[in-house]
């Protein structure tokens, strides 16, 4: 890391202004402010556990959401072969998501820092590299709602043709 990097977590006003321009979300940074604070161990990112209940509810979606396009899919494809193996682990898949979702965001956010030549170019010019880097998908909302519905459907038909197959017609 660069040595202004290192100093970032100390410099909470600057830290606000780069959070706000990555998340492109103002509600959103005293939040991230504090994760980061959490992670950044003299000028180190460590991991440690946090909690999100977007994450735990939204699993692949959140990450999508946040740009976080590897760790959506992993988690996607765990979630599907892991379906097939044992049900609970969408259960402890969605906590998992729920523990290291904050943290994955940080470390994009110091990453597109670094991207952004931060500590090398004017402030102004870093934040619009963030703005371009950070943000997020609405689209990643959408597919979450549809894909719910979809599989509400799904399960409505299956419970329906299980209940009609279970009635005895011969009177």
């Amino acid at each position: 890391m660069n040595n202004k990097l290192d100093g970032l977590s100390n410099n909470s006003d600057e830290l606000r202004d780069l959070l706000e321009a990555h998340l492109q979300k103002p509600e959103k940074v005293d939040l991230f402010e504090r994760a980061y604070k959490k992670f950044d161990v003299n000028g180190h990112l460590n991991f440690s556990l946090s909690w999100s209940w977007w994450a735990f509810f939204g699993g692949p979606f959140y990450f999508f959401y946040r740009k976080l396009y590897l760790i959506g899919i992993i988690v996607l494809t765990v979630g599907f072969v892991g379906t097939g193996i044992w049900n609970m682990l969408g259960l402890f898949g969605s906590i998992v998501c729920g523990l290291i979702a904050k943290f994955f965001y940080i470390q994009k956010f110091r990453n597109d820092l670094l991207l952004s030549r931060y500590g090398e170019i004017s402030p102004s010019e870093v934040k619009r590299y963030l703005t371009i880097l950070g943000g997020y998908n609405t689209w990643a909302i959408w597919a979450y709602f549809v894909g719910l519905i979809i599989v509400t459907v799904l399960v409505i038909l299956i419970m329906g043709v299980l209940i009609a197959a279970s009635f005895d017609h011969t009177f």
